[in-house]
């Protein structure tokens, strides 16, 4: 590529675009170079799982005018809740075009942008939403007829693994977070809430994958290896699935947390009360 004319290397891209799983590096290429007909292909860099093309590609954005702002943004902000602390670059790149576009200087902070949204561009709120079914209402209501006083740790033991949460975050092969300490870290409120919309602000450590095959069959999980002889995905906590690296189409980042929405509707009120007292009792071990 690097000796090729430019019309020819460019042709070249551009036929490479259509082929499954590489993209990121030709947008790697096309970014040393933007040209505004690539908007898009930058755009869809954004959504990249590799850190570096995220931050190619929003310098390169950043070097056009005020175009496609919509989808910009909207990638954007899904880019910047993605990327953990460590991607530095990356999120320093994703802030200042956001901060070019929409001329407010927000910082790195995921939520205040999604504050901004709300409050300039409700119209956008649905497509930045990772919709769980949840019904906001009806656990209002529910709510306030729960005796959170009145719960048992001793039942909320058995409580826990009833709603399959040991599964997931107990043991070497946990799927979620440990939640030693977990009543520290949040409030009952914020607590409740990661409870009933899992998918609402998942942590980039254990935001699953969707990988596709050549087969279109599609897996999403976490990824437990990853070589060029193929990945192991860990679909839950008890199965995984190996898949060669010459079957692998595609792998993206999912919005959405691998814990199901809707786990304490099975429970009885006197349960999830009974849940929570148990979850107070968790303690992170003393060092």
């Amino acid at each position: 590529m690097a000796v090729l004319p430019e019309e020819q290397s460019r042709f070249l891209l551009l036929r490479l675009w259509e082929q499954p799983g590489l993209q990121d590096a030709v947008v790697k290429v096309l970014a040393t170079k933007p040209k505004l007909e690539d908007e898009h292909k930058f755009i869809a860099g954004l959504g990249s799982f590799n850190p570096e093309i995220v931050r190619v590609s929003a310098e390169a954005l950043s070097t056009f005018n005020e175009l496609r702002w919509r989808s910009e943004l909207i990638a954007a902000i899904k880019a910047l809740r993605r990327l953990t602390k460590e991607d530095k670059a990356a999120r320093l790149a994703v802030v200042a075009l956001l901060e070019k576009r929409t001329k407010r200087q927000l910082g790195m902070d995921t939520k205040r942008w999604l504050t901004w949204v709300a409050d300039d561009r409700p119209d956008l709120v649905p497509l930045l939403a990772v919709n769980d079914g949840f019904d906001a209402a009806a656990w209002k209501k529910r709510e306030g007829d729960i005796a959170w006083d009145k719960g048992s740790p001793e039942r909320g033991r058995l409580v826990f693994t009833k709603a399959s949460c040991a599964a997931c975050h107990d043991g070497g092969r946990a799927l979620g977070p440990s939640l030693l300490g977990i009543s520290k870290r949040f409030g009952h409120d914020d607590l409740l809430t990661s409870i009933l919309q899992p998918s609402k602000d998942v942590s980039p450590r254990y935001r699953p994958i969707r990988i596709t095959t050549n087969d279109e069959k599609g897996f999403i999980g976490m990824l437990i290896y990853e070589a060029t002889d193929g990945v192991i995905l860990r679909t839950n906590a008890d199965s995984s699935v190996r898949i060669a690296g010459e079957n692998l189409a595609s792998k993206r980042p999912v919005e959405a947390s691998l814990m199901p929405a809707g786990l304490l509707d099975k429970l009885t009120d006197m349960e999830v009360a009974d849940l929570f007292a148990y979850l107070v009792t968790l303690e992170e071990p003393k060092r």
